[in-house]
């Protein structure tokens, strides 16, 4: 006969920026640009960052839709991590446009749609070894709550900037 349940935790997020803010742009674009904008900004805020999934259909006259999700995720500590999920549709015609200079380039005609989450993902399995994890888990909490609440604070301020950072690049830097 098998004992009670044990309740287990494995982690639990808490969600500063809903999976549904979305950034909506329409214009001439470097692609490539956009990449390495968003490469660096993750790296000098020290995520690590990878597509997960690449999606491309293609219409006809060479115009096609991407769908890439793309997934950056930090250590704060051993107990949290915070991880930002963007997700972009993008409508694209590639096209060639006359720069300043003279030189005629290859750039992206877009309707782009971004959908950006930011949420905090709390690792309990520490506290699963002991008989009183939720009481551990609630009391390591209390004991850090100030921690805790600047962690959030400071993730949301971080997602914030890279939300005014993804704006700017649309506004800014047009082909």
């Amino acid at each position: 006969m098998a004992g009670p349940k044990k309740k287990i935790y494995k982690s639990y997020d808490i969600k500063l920026i809903p999976d549904s803010t979305k950034i909506k742009a329409k214009g001439i674009y470097n692609f490539e640009d956009l990449y390495i904008e968003l490469y660096y900004w993750f790296t000098h805020f020290g995520y690590i960052w990878k597509e997960v999934e690449y999606r491309q259909i293609a219409f006809g006259g060479g115009a096609y839709r991407i769908e890439p999700i793309w997934i950056a995720e930090k250590n704060l500590d051993d107990y949290t991590k915070v991880q930002i999920k963007i997700v972009l549709g993008g409508d694209i015609s590639d096209i060639d446009v006359n720069l300043d200079s003279g030189t005629k380039v290859k750039r992206q005609k877009c309707t782009l749609e971004f959908k950006i989450g930011l949420k905090l993902i709390r690792n309990v399995n520490q506290f699963e070894a002991s008989p009183l994890s939720d009481i551990m888990r609630k009391l390591y909490e209390g004991l850090n709550r100030e921690r805790l609440k600047k962690q959030e604070s400071d993730m949301f301020s971080e997602g914030m900037k890279l939300i005014t950072e993804m704006k700017a690049f649309l506004l800014y830097y047009p082909h």
